[in-house]
């Protein structure tokens, strides 16, 4: 079987700059990426195609990409569920081809990890999960931001996606990084990621280490709460009696 990276993350946790990182060192980019915008300045890193059709699954569930509850478990012996299985394989295809090394990366994906399991394998390919790991206070600052979230909020969608993320994949070959020790180090994080998956970084190289060099910079953390005011935060304080 042949690999594929299947980059799990919550929303706002650096999954887009991992991906793109994997991607320098060698890792396939989708056909029809996602482009940058004001909140992800370089890129995403992600399948158009595939955030669309994520979409029609999670609606096809009675969900969207924002629902911090556990995702229908009804859904999983449906004849829908047997549709959208179809139509992923030919979304992979259409994207990746019969690319070597190809990097899927979607949050939305962390609450339906299983469903891209089987259809990898059904591929014949071998998922390599890399989850990278975010504080929640700095996700649900940032989704705040972005999105007019409340606090809470963003504390439990980060909450469902990362529990499910690492739930799903005990039994697969994966990852878990730090998202402050990958900005401040790639070189061994990535080293870190390709021993855990047991692979190699086919370009890994001086001239892409420079490429990543570059592309990885301060400014694309832009909330960075200290570990020792995290207890302190005033959405943990308790309220009431």
């Amino acid at each position: 079987m042949r690999d594929a990276v299947l980059v799990l993350g919550m929303h706002r946790s650096g999954t887009s700059a991992v991906a793109g990182v994997l991607m320098k060192l060698g890792g396939a980019a989708p056909q029809t990426p996602m482009g940058p915008n004001a909140w992800n300045e370089k890129g995403h890193f992600e399948s158009n195609k595939a955030m669309a059709f994520h979409d029609e699954l999670l609606a096809s569930a009675g969900s969207t990409w924002d629902d911090w509850r556990a995702f229908n478990p009804g859904w999983w012996t449906t004849s829908t569920a047997d549709a959208f299985r179809s139509r992923a394989a030919e979304v992979f295809r259409a994207e990746f081809d019969d690319e070597p090394l190809p990097v899927l990366k979607d949050p939305r994906a962390c609450r339906f990890a299983p469903f891209w399991l089987e259809v990898l394998r059904g591929l014949d390919r071998a998922p390599r999960i890399v989850v990278p790991v975010r504080s929640p206070l700095d996700v649900a600052a940032s989704l705040k931001r972005r999105d007019g979230f409340p606090l809470a909020k963003g504390l439990l969608l980060w909450l469902r996606h990362s529990l499910e993320a690492e739930a799903r994949t005990r039994a697969e070959a994966r990852s878990i990084v730090l998202w402050q020790d990958f900005a401040s180090g790639w070189r061994p994080a990535c080293d870190k990621i390709a021993a855990d998956l047991q692979i190699s970084w086919p370009r890994l190289s001086d001239r892409s280490a420079l490429e990543i060099d570059d592309f990885l910079s301060q400014s694309l953390i832009h909330h960075d709460t200290s570990p020792r005011h995290r207890p302190r935060h005033p959405s943990s304080e308790p309220r009431g009696p």
